[in-house]
């Protein structure tokens, strides 16, 4: 179950810093009830579009086993970890990793720590409701940028859902 959320989160104030750096609008809102939350454009997005980093903690492989999966034994810095999660009301579920090239992982749960692009929910590429993609290296003004970096991939139109596709590992 997944906890909700405060409008003051770094996730939800990740929002404005679109919006003023960008021009572009969205809303985080309730999807439906499967999905929970979700992004959705309150103004049109041009194809192409830099939309944000997916952002979060940055967890090693073995600490996604003792934490999310349960194998292994967890030591002092992962109670320490979950007790914090548990204490500001954040969510221990895993289903917001985000496996990078190098075998590290971006963990969004935390909403205290995160970006909006956490909000983001699932289409399967190729499907009429996917209309954003992930690179995982990209040059933006000059720099490089190692994160999931989150581009549309068609125009958006305004009330129009914002979403990607996970990977074929997800839902295992």
């Amino acid at each position: 179950m997944r906890p909700d959320l405060n409008k003051d989160t770094q996730a939800h104030r990740s929002t404005l810093e679109l919006s003023s750096t960008h021009g572009i609008d969205i809303d985080i809102r309730k999807a439906s009830e499967e999905k929970g939350l979700g992004v959705f454009a309150t103004t049109k997005i041009p194809l192409g579009t830099f939309l944000g980093k997916y952002d979060g903690e940055i967890l090693e492989y073995p600490q996604v086993q003792r934490r999310y999966w349960n194998t292994g034994d967890k030591n002092e810095e992962d109670l320490l970890w979950e007790d914090s999660r548990t204490r500001r009301g954040q969510g221990v579920t895993g289903h917001y990793l985000f496996g990078m090239p190098n075998g590290s992982y971006v963990d969004a749960e935390d909403a205290d720590v995160s970006s909006w692009p956490r909000f983001l929910n699932h289409a399967d590429e190729g499907s009429e409701g996917c209309n954003v993609k992930y690179f995982h290296k990209a040059e933006i003004r000059d720099e490089i940028d190692d994160y999931p970096l989150m581009f549309t991939i068609e125009d958006i139109d305004v009330g129009e859902e914002l979403c990607f596709d996970y990977g074929k590992y997800f839902f295992d």
